[in-house]
């Protein structure tokens, strides 16, 4: 027997899945043959991922030789943790192999071959949140933003309603001096004409003809 075909025991590492009820399999105890023994294994169970296989022979539960235990105890120990239990087992070939030679079979063993199944967490339940997507997002933009515009229409048009009935500047460039008869009433056409001035005679300077006028006509 070449090294590669010798037989190896192995360690299966077995961890509990939250959706999967135990180990998935069962124990067996042999009547008028010592030892402890794997029997069936369920399908896609913990077990079979870690790589036990039916006529097993379980040499060590958590590290501890149980070659001398009953059923009951072997039990017990792999009840002793509730998620996780290490077996070393052998099958029959690596079994009648190790006792041929004369070899102990212990999970510190260098040809020991380690296997253990994937490990699931439980999924925690969240609530659901309402995902916005960037097209609600941009219709409701849309819907906002005519409201805006028309608001700001609406302030411009007061203002400018309100700039148009202030006092405007006097057009075609007259003065103060001069009437704009425009829309105004007689008594305040009167109150203008008697706050304008009159011109003072005596302030008027006459050409040499109109002085000559005057002459003739005394």
């Amino acid at each position: 027997m070449t090294a590669k075909s010798v037989p190896q025991p192995r360690l299966c590492r077995i961890t509990k899945w939250p959706d999967f009820d135990g180990y998935g399999f069962h124990l067996q105890a042999i009547k008028s043959k010592p030892g402890q023994f794997i029997g069936k294994i369920d399908d896609d169970s913990p077990a079979e991922k870690a790589g036990l296989k039916q006529g097993d022979r379980i040499v060590e539960v958590n590290g501890v030789n149980i070659n001398n235990e009953n059923h009951l105890q072997v039990v017990e120990r792999i009840k002793a943790n509730p998620q996780t239990v290490d077996l070393l087992v052998v099958d029959p070939e690596c079994f009648a192999y190790y006792n041929e030679k004369n070899m102990v079979i212990e999970s510190s063993g260098d040809d020991v071959l380690l296997l253990a199944n994937e490990i699931r967490k439980i999924a925690l339940e969240e609530e659901e949140v309402p995902s916005v997507s960037s097209e609600s997002m941009e219709n409701q933009a849309e819907e906002i933003i005519p409201k805006k515009v028309q608001q700001n229409a609406t302030v411009d048009k007061v203002t400018q309603s309100t700039s148009l009935t202030t006092s405007p500047a006097p057009a075609n460039g007259s003065s103060d001096n001069e009437l704009n008869f425009d829309g105004i009433s007689a008594a305040e056409m009167r109150a203008r004409l008697a706050g304008r001035k009159r011109p003072d005679p005596r302030q008027e300077t006459l050409s040499a003809a109109q002085k000559h006028q005057i002459i003739q006509a005394l």
